[in-house]
């Protein structure tokens, strides 16, 4: 692939940054177990950041970089974003990320995996459904790095609704980096049927409860992560110390170097190397970090994550994996959480209702609060791990008394 090419500094002081993504997808939606729709695009984004005077302008959109470049260099004037320069890399490790088989991916391949979704169904009808196909290109330069990666995804939700005495729905989700990933799509499908059942009964007490991978990464996503962003430490938005002993007995590991992770990369969206840090082993190690604030702490940069081409870098987790004791798992089971977001990220306080819980095998009605910190003590195991989101966990259950029920 051509390199971006060199723009001119208006002035010989500035350094620029050109950041370019290139998006190709395919979309596919199911509605009442019908395929609904089919479609094909190319998305574009690019964005420049200028430093000028220790002063950062950001600019984004679908301009050519001279325009962007030039917005840019305005906005130094009433920034107050501040930096010196852009991050100097220049060894990469590249993981596995990028499936050949993309470039043979076609709309009539997408229809089938949407005939497969509403054919592996039994009861019930699929609400709605979707299959995206992506590769992507993603392109970064600064006065010091120029370097690109290409990556593919697959991502295949399904909400199914049952209706025996009463109505019930779940949803279900799978993600991958490989395309071939037919049998586990109908399975993911499957999985959702058996557990679109209406609740019959409401739970409550000290009893173990198992949460699923999407329910753990719900959790963790909101209430725990941010903790881990070094820069909610230097602003008072974490809890968490270095020194602090929270005696957890396993392990957290943000690695972003995984082959066929769905958060793996060779660099961050700043265009730092990616670099494998301990999170947690027996107390707090290290947290994440962009470059910026790398800057002013002893932390190393490497998580700049940009969620869409117009916003700023932020910091972010990349694939989190959670290194606990592989074992049965019994109790109530929660497929997934509804109100996560609304946990409290600076004091790790949640309170949740459960969507698709099952105990005894009979669909519950119930809901789970506590704290984040205090529950994760009393987490015993988990299953062989898969990945969901930013998370690599099993089936993780939890001792008697670790979530408060009502």
């Amino acid at each position: 692939m051509k390199k971006l090419k060199n723009l001119k500094n208006t002035i010989n002081e500035n350094e620029i940054e050109k950041f370019e993504r290139i998006e190709e997808k395919w979309y596919l939606s199911i509605e009442k177990s019908k395929i609904k729709s089919i479609s094909y695009g190319v998305e574009k984004g690019r964005a420049v950041r200028v430093i000028q005077n220790g002063k950062v302008g950001f600019a984004a959109g679908s301009y050519e970089f001279e325009k962007l470049e030039k917005l840019a260099l305005e906005l130094t004037k009433i920034s107050g974003e501040k930096l010196d320069r852009f991050p100097e890399c220049n060894k990469f490790e590249f993981p596995k990320i990028y499936d050949k088989k993309i470039e043979d991916f076609n709309e009539m391949n997408l229809k089938s995996i949407g005939e497969s979704i509403i054919e592996s169904l039994r009861k019930g009808v699929i609400s709605t459904a979707t299959v995206e196909v992506e590769r992507t290109l993603t392109k970064i330069e600064n006065p010091h790095v120029s370097e690109e990666y290409e990556e593919t995804t697959i991502f295949a939700f399904v909400e199914v609704v049952r209706s025996e005495e009463k109505t019930g729905s779940a949803y279900n989700y799978y993600q991958s980096r490989k395309l071939d990933v037919l049998d586990e799509i109908e399975e993911m499908v499957k999985e959702a049927e058996e557990l679109a059942k209406a609740p019959v009964k409401e739970v409550s007490g000290e009893v173990a409860v198992v949460l699923s991978p999407i329910a753990f990464n719900q959790l963790l996503n909101y209430a725990l992560y941010p903790a881990f962003s070094v820069e909610n430490v230097v602003k008072g938005r974490s809890p968490l110390k270095l020194e602090i002993d929270l005696d957890w007995n396993f392990e957290l590991i943000d690695d972003p170097l995984i082959d066929w992770g769905l958060c793996s990369r060779p660099f961050d969206d700043e265009g730092f190397s990616s670099n494998k840090k301990v999170l947690y082993s027996e107390g707090v190690k290290s947290f994440l970090s962009d470059w910026r604030f790398s800057r002013i702490t002893n932390e190393k940069a490497g998580n700049a994550v940009r969620r869409e081409i117009t916003s700023y870098p932020m910091i972010a987790p990349s694939n989190v994996v959670l290194k606990a004791k592989i074992g049965d798992v019994e109790g109530l089971y929660v497929h997934s959480l509804t109100g996560a977001h609304t946990a409290n990220p600076v004091s790790g306080d949640f309170s949740v209702e459960c969507s698709n819980a099952i105990y005894k095998d009979k669909p519950v009605k119930v809901m789970l609060y506590g704290n984040v910190y205090d529950v994760l003590k009393k987490l015993e195991c988990q299953t062989k791990p898969v990945q969901i989101d930013s998370t690599f966990c099993g089936k993780v259950m939890f001792s008697e008394g670790a979530f408060k029920l009502s």
